[in-house]
Formats: structure tokens, sequence, C-alpha cells
């Protein structure tokens, strides 16, 4: 709601309440990114992941954290978790990383992603995060896209700091 003074007030009370509750945690460290503080987000987000490995949010919110920080060895960590394909084919992601980079390993699993969406739903707005990462502006806008088409409920996001696709803004 572009009120990150509230959010943050909200935030904090919540996480003072149930500071192990990881719906809170990820909730948490989404607002401390829409105050640009990537870095508290990170951290927040480490221990959260540490206790709960597979926990969707805190990956989700650790991408863009990891992502705006600068921490691209944490981002990719993050996107194994996030794209939902088999343990081989992530191990294939791995090798590109390894051997190409992050860039050709996004795409490669971008490609992959693309597949499963013509059958099964793929979360538009976690899409568009993947494309904007790897400067595919054309991209994120199809995905923005879809997920205006399907009522995405994390488009409320799309203007704020933590998904911060700032170059689209024009």
């Amino acid at each position: 709601m572009q009120r990150p003074k509230e959010a943050k007030i909200q935030a904090e009370l919540a996480y003072k309440l149930d500071p192990k509750n990881p719906l809170i945690q990820s909730t948490y460290g989404l607002t401390l990114c829409c105050e640009y503080n990537y870095d508290a987000a990170v951290h927040l987000l480490d221990n959260l992941l540490a206790s709960d490995p597979d926990n969707f949010l805190g990956h989700s919110v650790m991408e863009m954290a990891a992502f705006h920080g600068g921490n691209i060895d944490r981002v990719f960590e993050a996107e194994k978790r996030l794209i939902p394909i088999g343990d081989e084919a992530i191990n294939g992601i791995e090798r590109i990383y390894n051997e190409k980079g992050f860039t050709p390993a996004i795409e490669e699993g971008m490609k992959q992603l693309e597949v499963i969406a013509e059958e099964k739903y793929v979360v538009p707005v976690d899409a568009a995060c993947k494309y904007y990462i790897i400067n595919q502006d054309e991209k994120v806008l199809e995905w923005l896209e879809k997920g205006f088409e399907q009522h995405d409920p994390n488009m409320a996001f799309i203007g704020t700091p933590w998904l911060g696709f700032k170059r689209l803004y024009d």
C-alpha cells in the first residue's frame, strides 16, 4: 500500500510477539526490503532458512533481497529451491552456473519453467522476478500481464522496493 513506515511498525510488533513463526519472519524480511535494508533481510532469512530449508516464502523473499543486496550466490541458492523442477534438472543448472555463470543458469531454469507453465500453474510474479534478475524485460512484462489477468495476489508488490522493478517504471 506504499506505506512502509506503518508496515514496519506492524511487522516489528508481529516479530516481537512471535519471532519463531516462519510466515512472520518472511513478512518481516519483506518489510526490511521495503526499507532498502537488504542485508538485514538476508540475515533474518538466513536464520529462517537454516531452521526451515523448504520454506517457499522465505526463499522468495531471499531471492529479491539477495539480488538487490548484490549477493548473486544467495540468489542462485534461492532459485534452486524456487524453480519447481527435479533434482537432476537442478544439478544440470548448477553445472551451468559453475561453468558459464549466473545468467546462463537462470536462463536454463526459465526454459524449463516455461515448459512447466504450459501444463501447470506458475506464479506469474515469481517468473517475472527471475526474468528481471537476468535483464529480460520483455519477458518480465509478459509475465506481469499474465499476473494481472490471473489476479496474482503478488501483483500488489510490483511497485515496492522488495521486488524493485525500477528499470521498468517508465
